[in-house]
């Protein structure tokens, strides 16, 4: 029993345990197990438990030493799907900003433990508020495409500081970005509203609202409808959708 306890510690201890973490998790002073490493004390089925119920996995983070950056690296490539900028990051946890550079492209080979848990808690907040939005958030996020990282929902379900973990999803790409009132015109749209039709729910132009459905495409019906814009530009003045139909086809 005593070498089965001896290669669990040690198995903890590849995965960067100090004795100190593991005579907390397992509720007994530090000597104790250290004297167990150095086979100078019989191990109680107790304690052998207690040792035992520590899952292998990687150590937590505290704030004293260093730790793997991975958990941190993911969190801040993610902060950036969201549109967060290296910049207010590093004002907001007091970092310098190449500092944050570094651990987000993955050249930090640590990080401090204190680091970590602040970009951790950080994180956490984050997270639960909307995405940014604004010429710097669109450029980081416009970064994080290109570089393929991954956004926060890629980490819901794993463990997002172990790095044998990997994301569940696919990495962050670039689509239509929303603009105020292109939900109202997507889905008039989907309900069979004209171009025209929409202008006047909304109170815009026509022109507006053709250039946001050619911007927001199929799912705002722009394949699915000609252009009335273009097509009353077209018609004779003064005459009807029927009459301009009857003059192209003379």
């Amino acid at each position: 029993m005593a070498a089965d306890i001896e290669a669990h510690i040690r198995r903890l201890q590849a995965l960067r345990w100090t004795q100190e973490q593991i005579a907390r998790a397992a509720g007994m002073p530090r000597p104790t197990v250290s004297n167990i490493l150095n086979r100078r004390v019989s191990v109680s089925s107790a304690r052998a438990d207690a040792i035992r119920g520590i899952r292998i996995r990687r150590a937590p983070v505290t704030t004293e030493g260093w730790t793997d950056p991975t958990g941190s690296q993911r969190r801040l490539r993610a902060l950036a799907v969201l549109g967060h900028t290296p910049v207010v990051l590093a004002g907001l946890l007091d970092l310098h900003v190449s500092w944050l550079y570094r651990v987000a492209s993955g050249e930090a080979r640590h990080i401090s433990g204190a680091d970590a848990l602040r970009i951790a808690a950080l994180y956490q907040r984050l997270v639960q508020s909307p995405e940014r939005t604004g010429d710097g958030a669109d450029r980081v996020r416009t970064r994080a495409a290109r570089l393929g990282w991954y956004g926060p929902s890629a980490w819901a379900t794993v463990d997002i500081d172990d790095p044998a973990c990997e994301p569940d999803g696919h990495p962050f790409t670039l689509g239509p970005r929303l603009r105020p009132g292109d939900e109202q015109i997507t889905q008039l749209a989907a309900e069979g509203f004209s171009t025209r039709q929409i202008a006047r729910s909304l109170g815009r132009s026509p022109t507006a609202i053709a250039k946001a459905r050619a911007r927001l495409g199929r799912d705002a019906g722009a394949d699915a409808e000609e252009d009335t814009v273009s097509r009353s530009r077209r018609a004779p003045a003064g005459a009807g959708g029927h009459s301009g139909r009857a003059t192209r086809n003379a």
